[in-house]
């Protein structure tokens, strides 16, 4: 996360902030069951897979909506276009230069790839871990939109809340992230706008 450059992108890691992550059978578990609204199971499922002959055993981990890929992060993305989403994300977010500290300005990149549609699967057990541990209401107002993935899709998030974020009451969010919004209002009854209906999933990777 932040502070830890290119390098750091690229490990999956199994620790954060000195504490070790569950495993993934545990990450898949709670956010396929414990974490994922009722009209939604079954059909939204996690994958994540390593490549044990790759450097620092790389690897992938993908999203699923009835059995079809929506979205993926490569270790290796990172590794082979990083220095292109840096550069992608501050012409973007052009501010992230004026950023005080150095992990601050690292930090910031890191969300803007990751709305850019470049993430690890370090990237991916971080967002968990940051979801995890704190409210709803911080997952859905916070910048990571990996953070914002799960907690729209998340049971505690009710028919009220989905339609205010419908509504536009929400902050900057990526592209990909519409049609997993969309997906929930229609899993529970709710009629999103005409362009959402019809929006594609963006392809990543």
């Amino acid at each position: 996360m932040a502070g830890r450059g290119r390098e750091g992108r690229i490990n999956a890691r199994t620790e954060h902030g000195g504490v070790r992550l569950k495993s993934w059978n545990d990450v898949k578990k709670k956010l396929e069951s414990e974490f994922l609204a009722p009209s939604l199971r079954g059909r939204v499922t996690y994958f994540m897979t390593r490549y044990a002959r790759a450097h620092d055993r790389a690897g992938r981990v993908s999203v699923r909506v009835d059995g079809k890929e929506i979205l993926k992060g490569f270790d290796m993305d990172w590794w082979i276009h990083g220095t292109e989403y840096e550069k992608r994300a501050l012409e973007m977010f052009p501010e992230i230069r004026d950023l005080g500290s150095r992990d601050q300005r690292d930090e910031a990149v890191w969300n803007a790839a990751v709305d850019l549609g470049c993430f690890t699967t370090g990237d991916f057990y971080d967002a968990f871990d940051t979801f995890e541990n704190q409210s709803i209401e911080d997952s859905l107002n916070g910048k990571n939109g990996l953070v914002k993935l799960f907690a729209v899709l998340d049971r505690r998030v009710g028919k009220r809340r989905l339609k205010k974020l419908r509504d536009g009451q929400w902050g900057r969010e990526p592209a990909w992230l519409f049609p997993f919004l969309c997906l929930r209002l229609e899993a529970e009854g709710i009629t999103g706008p005409e362009e959402w209906e019809t929006a594609e999933p963006l392809p990543h990777g």
